[in-house]
């Protein structure tokens, strides 16, 4: 049976059918991106962005869609069977017929799925629609080795060695649940030192993520390493049971701090130790731009994401519109 409501009106039973959903889908080896998870869904409605949930969990087909300037977008969905030529252009159909309904006089249906880059022409060949157009994307995740140990051998030199001299300044490094009670100091931190064009979300939007109600997941903690009272980083990262998601991130340091202190490093190798206590597989550093040169500025950051050892992985981000 179909489940098509607007989020005020969802009720415990849909909330708990959707996570059911989404498990299936995870133990059926589908990547769940988090636009499609329950929590990103209550931090959208915090921000007062109409939010639909429609699914049908006998398919186990559905997805989130978002009010966006008078249309209806699904970001990286919907959950379907897109690897099963019998199935996928069946779901997508039934999936488009069903959200349609939710759509304002004279809106569109946007559809944004998100697949791994070297599948897309096999999975374009599940469907009967074409998509309008396509971007791509990528990012660089980190496989998390057994033990700490283990996971030191597989960083990159550069890196090995600014960890070990950073570890000796005795850094202070924690690692919290994230509590309303201590967002506000932590948007604060992030707001601080975040670049002019990096987007930060107000205060509502990391309220509503992560006190929702929802039974999403997903657990936020925050990161945060220091070395003295003026040079600090601190990390928002998202854990499900197989990826961390590095979300948001702040560097604060001085014009004199010497270029070898890397609180960032110390930060990010604490939430790595973090996914390993959980049993988590993957940490994911949330985006990477491929092919820059010295001169682009994202190259440094690419550099620093390079000496994780980790994987880049490509993807392909259709838009389809009904």
């Amino acid at each position: 049976m179909w489940i098509i409501r607007p989020w005020q009106e969802l009720t415990k039973a849909d909330l708990k059918a959707w996570n059911s959903l989404i498990a299936m889908h995870l133990n059926e080896g589908t990547d769940v991106p988090l636009a499609q998870r329950l929590s990103w869904g209550a931090a959208m409605a915090g921000l007062g962005i109409p939010v639909h949930l429609v699914f049908d969990s006998d398919q186990n087909i559905g997805g989130l869609l978002f009010s966006i300037e008078g249309n209806l977008e699904c970001v990286n969905g919907p959950l379907i069977h897109w690897y099963d030529k019998s199935l996928a252009h069946i779901e997508l159909h039934e999936f488009v017929f069903h959200a349609r309904t939710c759509i304002e006089d004279g809106g569109q249906l946007i559809i944004h799925p998100r697949w791994a880059k070297f599948d897309e022409n096999t999975l374009y060949s599940h469907l009967i629609d074409q998509p309008e157009e396509v971007h791509y994307a990528a990012t660089l995740c980190v496989p998390v080795q057994e033990s700490e140990d283990l996971q030191l051998k597989h960083y990159k030199p550069r890196l090995k060695r600014s960890l070990n001299q950073n570890f000796k300044e005795k850094p202070e490094t924690s690692v919290r649940k994230l509590t309303p009670e201590l967002i506000p100091e932590l948007v604060t931190a992030l707001k601080n030192s975040a670049r002019e064009t990096v987007y930060l979300p107000p205060l509502p939007w990391f309220m509503a993520l992560i006190e929702n109600g929802t039974g999403d997941e997903v657990e936020w903690m925050w990161i945060r390493s220091q070395l003295g009272s003026q040079v600090e980083t601190n990390l928002l990262i998202g854990y499900t049971a197989t990826t961390a998601y590095f979300l948001f991130g702040s560097d604060q340091r001085t014009d004199t701090t010497p270029a070898w202190v890397s609180t960032a490093r110390l930060a990010h190798h604490a939430a790595i130790n973090e996914a390993r206590s959980r049993g988590v597989l993957f940490y994911d550093f949330n985006g990477f731009k491929e092919d820059t040169t010295e001169s682009d500025p994202y190259h440094r950051v690419n550099q620093f994401k390079k000496d994780w050892g980790g994987q880049v992985i490509a993807y392909s981000a259709p838009k389809f519109i009904y």
